[in-house]
This record gives C-alpha cells, sequence and structure tokens, in this order.
C-alpha cells in the first residue's frame, strides 16, 4: 500500500512539474473526473497526460471544465475533452486531452477452480487488489461478491481468474423437465393443467411448457417455482 501511494505522489509530481498553473489544475480535474467515472479514489489511478491542447491567451481568463468523451469509459487510452464557457454558458471552444489511465481495483476472483454449471457460494470467491491497464471495467467489485454468490457459473473458471458478469448467470427457478402446474387463460375463462418445462426457466421470463394431457407446447410466463402462466390471445 505504501509503495503504490509512493509511486502515485511520485507520477503527480513528474506530470505537473515545471507546468502552468492552469496545466497543473486541468491535470487535477482530470484525476477527479476519471476517478468518479472508474469508482475508485484518485489515489488509486495513474494517469499519464499524452497531449495537452495548445491554450490559446485568450481563453485563459474563461471559465472551463474538463469533459468525458462519448462511450464508456476504458482503462488505457482516453480522449477527454477541456470546455472553455463564456458566463457558465456558451461553449467558446473544445480542446481534446489526450490521456494514458491504469487503475487498482478490488475486484473479485475465484477462490479455486470452478466448474461450469455448478452453484457458486461465497467460499468459492475472495477479493483481492489488481492492477488493470486496459480494457473495460466490466469486473465484478468487491462488493458485489455476496450478490455473485448463488448464481450459477456458465463456463469453467479458473483460480485466480477474475470475475465478470458474461461469466455466470441467474440461478433458474425451474429446470428442464421439471413438472409444474399449467394456468391457461383464454377469452376469461381460466383451465388448470399440468406440464414440463423444456428449458431451464426464470421468475418473470417466457418458457416452453408440454401440457398434459395433449402433449401441446405452449410458451408461458414463470410465476414462481410452481406454475406457469399461459396466455392465449
Amino acid at each position: 500500500m505504501i509503495k503504490r501511494v509512493f509511486i502515485g505522489l511520485i507520477f503527480l509530481v513528474l506530470v505537473t512539474e515545471g507546468g502552468t498553473g492552469l496545466e497543473r489544475a486541468i491535470f487535477s480535474e482530470v484525476v477527479k473526473k476519471l476517478s468518479a467515472v472508474y469508482g475508485i479514489e484518485p489515489g488509486d489511478l495513474e494517469v499519464r497526460i499524452v497531449r495537452y491542447p495548445q491554450i490559446d491567451k485568450s481563453l485563459a481568463d474563461l471559465e472551463w471544465d474538463v469533459e468525458l468523451g462519448s462511450g464508456k469509459a476504458r482503462l488505457g487510452h482516453n480522449t477527454l475533452w477541456l470546455v472553455f464557457r463564456c458566463e457558465g454558458k456558451r461553449v467558446v471552444k473544445k480542446l481534446p486531452i489526450s490521456v494514458q489511465v491504469c487503475g487498482w481495483f478490488d475486484v473479485v476472483v475465484a477462490e479455486k477452480d470452478i466448474r461450469g454449471g455448478s452453484v457458486l457460494n461465497r467460499r468459492d470467491l475472495k477479493v483481492k487488489r489488481v492492477k488493470f491497464s486496459r480494457g473495460a471495467v466490466d469486473f465484478f467489485r468487491a462488493a458485489d461478491a455476496s450478490c455473485i454468490a448463488g448464481n450459477v457459473a456458465k463456463r469453467f473458471i479458473r483460480a485466480g481468474e477474475v470475475l465478470r458478469p458474461h461469466m455466470i448467470k441467474k440461478r433458474p427457478l425451474l429446470k428442464r423437465g421439471e413438472r409444474v402446474k399449467v394456468r391457461i387463460i383464454s377469452n376469461n375463462v381460466e383451465i388448470a393443467t399440468y406440464g414440463k418445462v423444456k428449458e431451464d426457466g426464470y421468475v418473470g421470463e417466457s418458457v416452453r411448457v408440454v401440457c398434459e394431457p395433449a402433449d401441446r407446447i405452449f410458451v408461458g410466463t414463470v410465476l414462481d417455482s410452481l406454475t406457469v402462466l399461459v396466455k392465449l390471445n
């Protein structure tokens, strides 16, 4: 921890040393904006200004702000915008600022190898501090660990691998082949029967069900762990 903070302080000194007061202020605002976007403390970020814009002296007395570019912020190369406004409203000038960003994040990783299709529990997971230098910030954070437990691994996850949303799915309320009660509503008339679901089902989502005794297939909505509702036009 001390080493990381020490490097961060040295980094800031190298970037700002010799710069104008405006450049130092802009750099501080860049770090502030990026730390808010990534959801980490400014001290956990390493920001390098790749290209500072040429700022005309006529802009020096105007109000300015740093704005993020379009799209989702990623680690690595980013383009931000230095925006100058007159009286806080009219945009006078927008200048690009190219930056290189990496950061330290407390993320959820697999404590051990996890088989695809297995239900995750809290003992399968741990929180680890990892430095990322590029890519999307789409990994699970420390606060997500308890929410991940109870979900299902979509594929094999290696011990130490950082968990991301595409690796897991919700645990199904109904499993393929389970027998359920089927409520069929047609023209304000309701019929109750039973059937078997043809795929895993999640509450509030659609599922195909083979109804007894005619073995007809309908598409219905999962109401709970026992019931599928079919509405016919």
